[in-house]
């Protein structure tokens, strides 16, 4: 069951991102180069679909307003508060959305049909193997987990060791009764945004291999389900 578990990832993680399921002379080329970056490229469409919608809907909404203004139907404060409205009021809309908005993201019929046939080639064809390849699935997500709270503690330390460290730097400081130079505040400025914006280029990378391992696991599970069901209406059928 180890060897048909990990083939089926395998073969699922293939044709999630669009690649053939076949193996190859290419196979180990594509997955150690091509398929890290489709599979961060899959998690980060999911990641920023909401953040589209709400940005789509801003645009429209300061156009048709700029029209009303332009037309001299609003004024320019006015304009300013109702956009302010707006947005704000969608973008509460967009953060409580129902979850039948955003539970099947990434998951289609298609996708789910597609991991139906990798099971049944796989000669996953019965409820007990069914339920044996759920708890493999399992330990791979607590594997995934385990690998995202990894670079959580790596973000995470690299601004602890960056603020002990200058926290040394102003105790030296204080201790030698100097004051510390302009260059020395610019340093510590530049050096500040560099890792905000590492941190922040680290986070989302995170995220989206957060959302694109979601959205395998999810995958593996609704077809899962969706082969149990199968097999019930089989046996139903010749009963």
């Amino acid at each position: 069951m180890f060897n048909k578990t990990k083939s089926i990832l395998e073969c699922t993680e293939s044709s999630l991102l669009g690649f053939s399921t076949r193996k190859s002379y290419l196979s180990l080329f594509k997955r150690l180069f091509l398929y890290p970056l489709v599979y961060l490229q899959v998690g980060f469409v999911d990641f920023v679909r909401p953040l589209k919608i709400w940005s789509l809907f801003s645009f429209a909404i300061a156009l048709a307003l700029s029209f009303l203004v332009n037309n001299s139907i609003l004024d320019s404060n006015s304009y300013i508060a109702t956009l302010n409205i707006f947005v704000w009021f969608f973008l509460l809309l967009i953060s409580f959305s129902t979850p039948s908005s955003y539970a099947f993201n990434g998951v289609t019929e298609l996708t789910v049909k597609n991991t139906v046939i990798i099971l049944s080639e796989h000669e996953i064809n019965s409820v007990d193997s069914l339920e044996l390849l759920e708890d493999n699935v399992d330990k791979i997500e607590e594997r995934i987990d385990e690998r995202v709270k990894f670079y959580k503690w790596l973000i995470g330390s690299a601004w602890a060791g960056y603020i002990l460290f200058i926290n040394f730097q102003f105790r030296l400081i204080s201790i030698s009764d100097m004051k510390p130079d302009k260059n020395f505040l610019n340093t510590l400025f530049e050096t500040s945004l560099y890792l905000s914006l590492f941190s922040l280029f680290a986070l989302t990378l995170m995220v989206s291999y957060k959302r694109a391992s979601k959205i395998l696991i999810s995958n593996l599970r609704y077809a899962c389900v969706q082969k149990k069901s199968l097999l019930q209406k089989v046996d139903i059928d010749l009963t």
